[in-house]
């Protein structure tokens, strides 16, 4: 029995790792389907006022990196990240051979939309 649990979902995703071309009748699934989208929905607008409240601390934060209240603390600090940049590096570099330093990954995407 499919549950909602991260392990399942990774079960699924490697039993089914690939798709084929055929669609299946999910008229036994509607009520599952309408049950996605209005999660999907209040999430949305759940993260949109987390996304608010969020927004209005850091405004009240501006340049200071964090802040305590009796029931909380707060972290705002600058981070900053290197990456390398492959496209840019092979683009100035077509004579190195590359692509057996790249990784493939391959997934399954799932997306319900309302008709």
């Amino acid at each position: 029995m499919a549950d909602g649990s991260e392990a399942t979902a990774n079960v699924l995703s490697a039993i089914y790792a690939e798709s084929n071309d055929e669609t299946a009748d999910l008229m036994a699934y509607e009520s599952e389907l309408q049950e996605y989208i209005t999660l999907m929905d209040s999430i949305k607008r759940l993260e949109a006022c987390r996304d608010e409240a969020a927004n209005k601390i850091k405004a009240f934060l501006g340049s200071l990196c964090g802040g305590e209240s009796e029931g909380f603390k707060v972290s705002w600090k600058s981070v900053s990240k290197s990456t390398f940049d492959a496209k840019r590096f092979a683009k100035e570099n077509p004579n190195i051979d590359l692509t057996t330093y790249y990784k493939a990954t391959s997934y399954r995407t799932f997306k319900v939309t309302a008709k």
